[in-house]
């Protein structure tokens, strides 16, 4: 083999060793703990989203959650970051219908500019909780359908609850019929 190709090979390997160690670090090996409970009410404040996910047009999207997490690290509100979802889009470049923002712990506290309050009503959900960044917790969709196949219950969409008590933590609550 050539010494091009050798070195070639063992870039390749450092780079998958390294990709693991910070998949493992960002909780990528983390399985989820999905049970049936039941959600209390929760009062979010927030602002409504409609348009894409991702791709273009998506950068507003983000930028509510970011403005939620600054929120409440500057102590402006107290509580969770949250996406409140009312649809279930399959593609990423299909429009999403959302509401973003922080639950609230304390509902007397003033809003910023813009928020606006919503009350999600206590209800039934499979809940699951995982110790993981959101860019590799997308797969736990699959894991929640399959929980609620082998349940028996079925699934409604609207709305389901992302939220995010930390950086590599992850809840997420859909309403079971």
């Amino acid at each position: 083999m050539r010494k091009a190709s050798k070195i070639t090979l063992i870039a390749l390997a450092i780079l998958f060793i390294i990709g693991l160690y910070y998949y493992h670090k960002l909780g990528g090996f983390n399985e989820p703990e999905i049970k049936i409970a039941h959600a209390s009410a929760y009062v979010v404040a927030g602002k409504p989203y409609v348009g894409k996910m991702m791709g273009q047009g998506s950068k507003e999207f983000g930028q509510l959650f970011n403005e939620a997490d600054k929120y409440i690290e500057d102590k402006i509100l107290t509580g969770v970051s949250v996406g409140v979802f009312y649809n279930n889009p399959r593609k990423e470049n299909d429009t999403i219908t959302a509401f973003v923002g922080v639950i609230l712990k304390d509902t007397l506290q003033k809003l910023p500019n813009g928020y606006v309050y919503r009350r999600i009503p206590a209800r039934k959900i499979v809940r699951a909780h995982i110790k993981s960044h959101m860019l590799v917790a997308p797969f736990i969709y699959p894991d929640i359908e399959e929980f609620a196949k082998l349940q028996k219950v079925e699934l409604i969409y609207n709305p389901y609850l992302e939220m995010y008590p930390g950086d590599k933590e992850m809840i997420i609550e859909v309403p079971v019929k």
